[in-house]
């Protein structure tokens, strides 16, 4: 079943689009126009065809909602391999799973990537001669929207060097 997104040409640009994660979406252009995205998924744990499907969302502004630890690890990763432009953005929300904190993969980029600078809760690390990927992340805060929940805020971006 192929998915059919009707937007009146009038709103372009969008200013937000907000959706469900479906890989069927992701291959409409109407993502592309949209200046920030915020993506719901019910992916609490690691699934790499997800990891997969984030990397075909182009957009620099980007917030994800409910998504693992491991996957946010493995767009540290593809960022890293793969690169994306300077002035990309991603939030991720992820769900606290009991003894996981994000300074986990902070301390193994520490030990495998050209690291810039760091602290427990934040890494940049060289992307190149140009641009260097900065992630970084606050204390963990509780969510209660009907699930009653802790969540990390890990924010990714590409800076310029």
């Amino acid at each position: 079943m192929q998915i059919h997104i009707k937007i009146d040409n009038a709103s372009f640009p969008l200013k937000l689009l907000n959706f469900e994660m479906d890989c069927r979406i992701l291959d409409q252009g109407t993502l592309e126009n949209a200046e920030h995205l915020i993506v719901r998924s019910e992916m609490f744990r690691h699934d790499m065809n997800f990891s997969n499907l984030l990397m075909k969302i182009s957009n620099q502004k980007v917030q994800i909602n409910r998504i693992s630890l491991n996957t946010v690890a493995d767009s540290m990763d593809t960022w890293l391999e793969h690169g994306r432009p300077v002035g990309t953005s991603w939030l991720f929300q992820i769900r606290q799973v009991a003894g996981e904190e994000p300074s986990r993969y902070i301390q193994i980029l520490r030990r495998n990537a050209q690291v810039i600078e760091w602290d427990r809760r934040s890494i940049k690390v060289s992307m190149g001669q140009s641009s260097i990927i900065s992630v970084s992340y606050g204390d963990s805060i509780f969510h209660d929207n009907g699930y009653r929940r802790e969540i990390w805020i890990v924010k990714m971006e590409v800076l310029h060097r």
